[in-house]
């Protein structure tokens, strides 16, 4: 294992602990402690070296990680050795995880429910069919709610 200083420690145990908390597995958490802190790429070597665990496993994390978005790999021409980063300026890391919501969640919502209660709408329903409807109706209006709310932060994120 690398020394590292006990502020560097005692940060990364703290993304740890919060990474852990949202039910990350320890080798998941370790790797976004690790990456957080780098200033720079750094190499699945010494990512392995770092956390402990093995290169198969480190490699199978880091390529989940990539496939949501959570790290970004690149290669060093004439070389191939593999690097990683995750992003750690907060603002844009914010901003990054609200585009990817708003993209993948709300829109698709935007698109998808309100044709859906205009249709049952125009149904004749059930007792519980229009039980049902209303939770889909107040799901909807929460979630543009949400979207609002959400764009009065990406404004204020802005602003940091």
């Amino acid at each position: 294992m690398v020394k590292m200083a006990a502020f560097e420690k005692e940060f990364q145990d703290f993304i740890i602990q919060v990474f852990r908390s949202f039910g990350m597995d320890m080798l998941g958490a370790k790797l976004v402690g690790v990456l957080f802190l780098e200033p720079g790429e750094i190499s699945i070597h010494e990512l392995a070296e770092r956390t402990g665990y093995s290169l198969a496993s480190v490699s199978s994390k880091l390529k989940l990680f990539e496939s949501i978005g959570q790290v970004q790999r690149t290669k060093r021409p004439g070389s191939k050795k593999v690097y990683y980063h995750i992003e750690s300026d907060l603002p844009t890391l914010l901003r990054s995880k609200m585009d990817a919501f708003t993209a993948h969640f709300i829109e698709p919502a935007k698109r998808t429910i309100p044709p859906i209660i205009e249709s049952a709408r125009k149904a004749k329903l059930t007792d519980i069919e229009r039980k049902k409807l209303q939770i889909i109706t107040d799901y909807y209006t929460q979630l543009m709610r949400f979207d609002a709310i959400m764009k009065e932060m990406q404004a204020k994120i802005e602003r940091m």
